[in-house]
């Protein structure tokens, strides 16, 4: 019978950041291995139509191997470096050539050797630490975005919005339809900000320690966490 206590050492467990980044490094050395021994990335050939079963989902590759794989990578390194994020040198030289690998990789396009796994391998942590040094940075903030914290509606309505372009235009050239779902994402993102999750986060306000920090309209939510990262490491030891 579970406890409360064995809730709680799990969460200890858990919590620790060279567990979690075994995680990630597990995930990608089990990959590389199964690339190497030529193990397919999908499940068992099932007739057309039918869905595969759980069991399939879970005991395939697919998660080592699959494009799929590079979410979960990618997750647990992100969870690996919030409790790192203050020994992590925000340095522009690590920030460009991060960049650079990922062009490179850009402009050499599909090639056998660049399987999921290396990719897993290479782009997840330089996609981690752009995305990372990007979030501690005081950006200069664009007029249309000031208005407010779009962040949330942009993630949670992105992607349908480029679905429903991509199915209602499938043959208007990817550059058009990029701009269409800007326009669109940004529009969703603005109404849910003004008309849904601020009213909600002023309810909330008086129990939250969140929302105050999300309704700040002087620094915003960038300028918080670079003054907050900026202020504990000028402050260790």
């Amino acid at each position: 019978m579970l406890r409360a206590d064995d809730g709680r050492d799990l969460l200890r467990t858990v919590a620790q950041p060279a567990l979690i980044l075994f995680g990630a490094i597990a995930l990608v050395g089990i990959g590389l291995v199964l690339d190497l021994t030529g193990h397919a990335a999908l499940p068992p050939q099932l007739t057309p139509g039918v869905t595969a079963s759980l069991h399939d989902k879970i005991f395939s590759t697919a998660i080592f191997l699959g494009r799929g794989s590079k979410l979960l990578v990618a997750f647990i390194l992100g969870v690996a470096i919030y409790p790192y994020r203050y020994r992590i040198p925000y340095d522009w030289r690590i920030l460009a050539a991060c960049c650079l690998l990922c062009l490179a990789v850009a402009i050499i396009g599909p090639v056998d050797w660049l399987t999921q796994p290396v990719l897993n391998a290479t782009l997840c942590p330089a996609l981690v630490y752009i995305t990372a040094y990007l979030g501690v940075s005081k950006l200069p903030r664009l007029p249309v975005f000031s208005r407010g914290d779009y962040s949330c509606g942009m993630y949670l309505y992105g992607f349908p919005l480029q679905q429903v372009v991509k199915t209602l235009l499938p043959s208007t050239s990817l550059l058009a339809q990029f701009w269409i779902c800007f326009v669109l994402i940004t529009l969703f993102a603005a109404f849910s900000w003004h008309w849904i999750e601020k009213p909600v986060l002023k309810l909330r306000s008086g129990f939250s320690f969140v929302a105050p920090r999300r309704l700040a309209a002087d620094d915003g939510p960038l300028g918080a966490a670079a003054g907050g990262v900026a202020g504990r490491r000028s402050a260790a030891p």
